[in-house]
């Protein structure tokens, strides 16, 4: 005897759809915000000669990199498990 699944409501697959968009859209919007800081009068300078460069927070940035994808993981794991 085997089980039909239940249909998902409505608002499951809004849900499940929109964490689905989110984690995708993560990277791209990396990129575009990264070609916006170049664009500034500052990065184009740091870009170019290599002068009034800030260091870059590497490790506070690769930190809240892993927190911003293991929390996506979650919710998306979360909508996948209660549909």
């Amino acid at each position: 005897m085997t089980r039909k699944p239940r249909p998902a409501t409505v608002c499951a697959s809004r849900i499940r759809s929109r964490s689905v968009l989110g984690a995708l859209l993560f990277p791209p919007a990396l990129l575009v915000v990264k070609v916006l800081v170049l664009t500034t009068d500052r990065g184009g300078r740091c870009f170019v000669n290599d002068t009034g460069c800030a260091p870059f927070p590497v490790d506070a940035f690769e930190a809240l990199l892993a927190a911003q994808v293991a929390l996506e993981a979650v919710a998306v794991l979360l909508v996948v498990a209660f549909p």
